[in-house]
């Protein structure tokens, strides 16, 4: 008989799968996927009409919505999207995605906290790896305040983080950290990200480009068919974010090569047809309000008036 852990508190679905696997005592990732499906009776079935997060919540017994918003990194990826916008988030799985596939993450490398895992250990019994800490732009744990550690490979969800501390990395150097950690405009990222991984509804690429551009012209930047003496918002997110930072978040922005592609973060106010990567949409509305508050309330209502 399949054991089938509870989830833990924001574990991440590639960290459950990893878990599963290490408490089944299998090291195969399709085999496991194979006994998965067996114990929920899914055997056979195309991997097209079946989701990776659907076995893991049957497993789990937990909601499949429910899952996919406490579970998976979907709802921050979606925050902003074209695709089926007034549904929620747990809606929109790719049904193609397979079990210990990387293509869920928001960014590449597995990331933890060493004194999380510390903590977890005392009062869980393991360690495991939290989603806020795969967060693009988030380098230290908000808890602890110190450097997050990671793996390259991503692989390395399948194991828990406390089994990998001894090969893995810091991210940052403390020093590094300390510059960063109070920067008003990191800070409201962060926070905008994370309101985005936790909620349960995406907003609508075409309203948010509609209040960005509208927000844009009252502070004086440039904007679609407007004054092109005007500054671009992408000079003002360099200034504000710091080339180190925004090269780890969106690298084409501020690319060493002489080259630097504004479109990336500029079009995104000219675009009707398709969203822009969601690391844009979070950079410039942390940029053009003054809190992350006042940008998720505009936001909100921005949403509601459409």
């Amino acid at each position: 008989m399949l054991i089938t852990p509870v989830p833990l508190p924001s574990e991440l679905d590639l960290g459950y799968f990893g878990a599963v696997m290490r408490l089944n005592g299998i090291v195969d990732s399709m085999r496991i996927v194979q006994l998965i499906e067996q114990s929920v009776g899914m055997v056979g079935k195309s991997k097209r009409d079946i989701a990776s997060q659907e076995l893991l919540s049957k497993i789990s017994q937990t909601e499949f919505h429910t899952f996919v918003a406490k579970h998976t990194m979907l709802p921050f990826q979606q925050g902003i999207t074209s695709y089926h916008p007034d549904i929620q988030n747990c809606c929109q799985v790719n049904r193609n995605n397979s079990l210990p596939s990387g293509k869920r993450t928001a960014r590449k490398g597995a990331y933890f906290c060493k004194n999380c895992v510390r903590r977890d250990q005392q009062t869980y019994g393991t360690s495991y790896w939290h989603r806020e800490h795969q967060l693009p732009g988030l380098y230290w744990c908000p808890e602890h305040r110190i450097p997050l550690c990671y793996a390259k490979d991503q692989n390395a969800f399948l194991n828990s983080p406390a089994d990998i501390l001894d090969t893995s990395h810091s991210t940052v150097s403390y020093r590094y950290v300390k510059t960063i950690i109070d920067n008003q405009y990191i800070h409201s990222f962060l926070t905008i990200s994370l309101s985005l991984l936790n909620r349960d509804k995406p907003f609508n690429f075409k309203h948010v480009s509609a209040l960005l551009k509208m927000r844009a012209s009252e502070l004086g930047f440039r904007i679609p068919s407007g004054n092109k003496k005007k500054p671009k918002i992408s000079g003002a997110v360099i200034d504000s974010f710091g080339r180190n930072w925004l090269s780890r978040v969106l690298p084409e922005l501020t690319q060493q090569s002489g080259i630097v592609r504004t479109d990336s973060l500029d079009g995104l106010m000219y675009s009707s047809s398709h969203p822009y990567k969601i690391s844009a949409y979070v950079l410039a509305l942390a940029t053009l309000f003054e809190s992350p508050e006042s940008a998720l309330s505009a936001l909100t209502q921005s949403d509601a008036v459409h």
